[in-house]
């Protein structure tokens, strides 16, 4: 389901908890599908291509607040997110990845500067088809709780690594 207007402060959110903190938006002229390289400028993390399921969850989780990691999405990834209330509801939606790179870069300033950082545990690498799916625990430090994180991840028809699927979960 296509994410509605009235949406925003709740995708403003989700986005903050659910993604790692990254801030400048060098993604900018890539299409998710191009080998990508960012030069090291001042304080500007480098981005390195992924040559493997292990590299590309290294730079995704990496707290370095790089907004480059837009482009280890495939153009066509499905974002797919659940919010699980305290009184037991839960409230499911996917999120078009235009809109979700976007977001991205929109709350890492936010995200950065309130210290909103998330480590992962009990990572697993499950093969799926031809790809890898991704199971690991999150811990969200500022609002101190874990949740189940996945990642289709695997590689395009021009052999570059890029996330297909991410499933999460997070808490108001």
């Amino acid at each position: 389901m296509p994410v509605r207007t009235s949406d925003t402060c709740f995708l403003v959110a989700l986005a903050i908890v659910a993604l790692l903190a990254l801030s400048e938006p060098a993604w900018a002229q890539q299409d998710g599908n191009e080998p990508v390289t960012f030069e090291a400028n001042g304080d500007q993390p480098t981005f390195v291509e992924p040559r493997n399921a292990e590299e590309l969850f290294s730079i995704y989780s990496a707290e370095n607040y790089d907004a480059s990691v837009v482009a280890l999405y495939a153009d066509d990834a499905r974002i797919l997110h659940t919010r699980r209330y305290p009184n037991g509801t839960a409230r499911k939606i996917e999120i078009p990845i235009a809109e979700w790179k976007s977001l991205i870069v929109e709350v890492m300033p936010v995200a950065k500067e309130l210290g909103d950082t998330n480590t992962y545990s009990h990572v697993r690498y499950v093969p799926e088809g031809k790809r890898i799916r991704i199971r690991a625990v999150r811990y969200n430090a500022r609002k101190d709780y874990e949740s189940p994180i996945q990642l289709l991840v695997g590689t395009t028809s021009s052999g570059l690594w890029r996330i297909f699927e991410e499933v999460t979960e997070s808490r108001p």
